[in-house]
C-alpha cells in the first residue's frame, strides 16, 4: 500500500493550473483540461494504491477535461474509474450519456472512450472547490 500528497499551495499562483495538468494527466488518466480560473487555480490530491487498484481524492476549482479519442489512442491505461461526487456537482459525459452527478452520487466511466467531464462554474466570489473520489480499476479485475 503506497500514499501520496500533492498540493499546488507552495507555487506561484500562474504555475498552480500547468502543474495541475500535469499530475492529474499522470494519476488519472491522460485529458485536456482547460479552466477560466487560471490566475487563482487551486487543487490537491491524494492517492492511496491498493495492489493494481488506486483511489484518489482530489480537490480542485473548476475545469473541463476532456479524455478525446486521440488521447485514448495514444495512451489508455485500460481502467474503469469509479467517480464519486463528494463536493459540488460533477458532470460527466461518455458514449451518448450525460450525466450531473450530485453530491453523494457516483458514474462509471472509462479511460476507453472518450469522455468530458466539467465541474459546473458558479463563479463570483467565495468560489467552492470541486471534491471527488476515483476508485481506478484495472479493466481485467473486473471481468
Amino acid at each position: 500500500m503506497t500514499y501520496s500528497f500533492q498540493h499546488g499551495d507552495d507555487l506561484p499562483r500562474e504555475e498552480r493550473f500547468d502543474w495541475w495538468c500535469e499530475v492529474s494527466n499522470r494519476t488519472v488518466s491522460p485529458a485536456r483540461v482547460s479552466s477560466e480560473h487560471l490566475n487563482d487555480f487551486s487543487a490537491h490530491l491524494e492517492t492511496l494504491a491498493l495492489g493494481g487498484a488506486r483511489l484518489t481524492s482530489l480537490v480542485f476549482s473548476p475545469v473541463r477535461a476532456q479524455r478525446t479519442a486521440a488521447l485514448v489512442n495514444s495512451s489508455d491505461p485500460e481502467e474503469y474509474e469509479l467517480v464519486l461526487a463528494v463536493q459540488r456537482e460533477h458532470r460527466i459525459a461518455q458514449e451518448r450519456r450525460d450525466i450531473l452527478l450530485a453530491a453523494g452520487e457516483f458514474a462509471l466511466r472509462s479511460t476507453s472512450r472518450p469522455y468530458d467531464c466539467r465541474t459546473p462554474d458558479r463563479g463570483g466570489p467565495g468560489r467552492e472547490d470541486s471534491r471527488v473520489l476515483t476508485l481506478q480499476l484495472p479493466r481485467g479485475c473486473c471481468r
